[in-house]
């Protein structure tokens, strides 16, 4: 599900499957609605690869729009993945820093970046391709970890610095973000987990798939 991301001003980022991602104004003066301040138009920035798509369903099988939700820095930067298999630097101003062309794939990118504790770097993972690192500053590539199948589940990144995601083929992935090396690929039976990994405080991850089983990995 898209989720809403706040800026450090105050405002709210909002990406979709029509096309967009938004800048909204929260409501002010005893207003009950907000303002959009800008909109991003996926479909006029598409890079130089040519888009693969399909007929609908499934989900963004188009290649317009997305089902990723906005991560923004600190600096206000946002940074989005997109149906379109691209991933995107959107400055606080609605213009386009740069953009990241990733494998290409029906429905690409669905996942919610992670940003490094460093600040400098971005992690998301894709429908093709696995997990990407990229330079934030300027969306160069520093690593691609490849895996088998799809990938909807978002990353999440712990404090030693380890990358988890899971598959649409049932693993579940522990990365070390600083050099791309597999730690551990646990392997749940098949069914699709698109849930992003959720550390608990005893360093444990939990993780459900589409069966409806929440499990517990030590």
């Amino acid at each position: 599900m898209l989720q809403a991301a706040l800026g450090p001003e105050g405002q709210v980022y909002v990406a979709s499957m029509d096309g967009n991602l938004y800048s909204v104004s929260p409501p002010r003066d005893g207003s009950k609605e907000g303002r959009v301040v800008w909109k991003f138009d996926f479909g006029k920035n598409l890079g130089s690869k040519p888009l693969v798509v399909a007929k609908p369903p499934p989900a963004g099988a188009d290649g317009v729009g997305t089902g990723a939700s906005p991560t923004v820095a600190p600096d206000g930067m946002v940074y989005v993945g997109a149906n379109n298999s691209n991933f995107y630097a959107v400055d606080p101003d609605g213009k386009m820093a740069w953009l990241f062309e990733a494998e290409r794939e029906i429905a690409g990118i669905w996942s919610t970046a992670a940003l490094g504790e460093d600040g400098k770097t971005l992690y998301f993972t894709a429908n093709k391709g696995g997990v990407y690192a990229v330079n934030r500053e300027d969306g160069a590539l520093r690593w691609q970890f490849p895996v088998y199948g799809s990938i909807y589940s978002s990353p999440t990144l712990d404090k030693r610095g380890t990358l988890y995601t899971a598959s649409n083929v049932g693993h579940v992935f522990g990365i070390d973000s600083h050099g791309a090396q597999k730690l551990f690929d646990w392997f749940g039976g098949g069914p699709p987990i698109w849930t992003a990994p959720a550390v608990r405080p005893d360093g444990t991850l939990v993780v459900g798939d589409r069966t409806g089983r929440v499990m517990v990995l030590g």
